[in-house]
C-alpha cells in the first residue's frame, strides 16, 4: 500500500465535503459542485456520532449560511459526550 487510499479519504472528507475536526468543534464547510443539492454523511468525532446533512438549495459552491444541531440553530458544532448521536443540518 502506498497510502493513496488514505490520502483520497482525507482529501474527500476534509477538502470536498469540508468536514474538519478542530480542538473544540467540528467544522463543516463544503466546497462542492453547484449542482449538488444535498448530501449526507455520518462522522464519529471523539466518540460522538454526528449525522450530517448538507443542503444546498441555492446551488452555492462554497459557504455556509446556517447550522442546526438537533433542530436548534447553532453558530458552530461543539464536541459532544462520547456515545451520543446528534443530527446536524448545514445549509449552504
Amino acid at each position: 500500500m502506498t497510502g493513496s487510499g488514505g490520502w483520497s479519504y482525507f482529501t474527500a472528507t476534509y477538502h470536498i465535503l469540508g468536514i474538519k475536526p478542530d480542538f473544540d468543534s467540528l467544522t463543516v464547510d463544503p466546497c462542492i459542485p453547484a449542482d449538488w443539492k444535498e448530501f449526507s454523511v455520518s462522522r464519529v468525532f471523539r466518540g460522538a456520532t454526528y449525522e450530517i446533512n448538507v443542503k444546498n438549495p441555492s446551488g452555492k459552491m462554497k459557504g455556509v449560511s446556517e447550522i442546526y444541531i438537533d433542530g436548534s440553530k447553532a453558530d458552530k458544532i461543539p464536541v459532544f459526550e462520547a456515545g451520543t448521536t446528534h443530527k446536524v443540518t448545514v445549509v449552504m
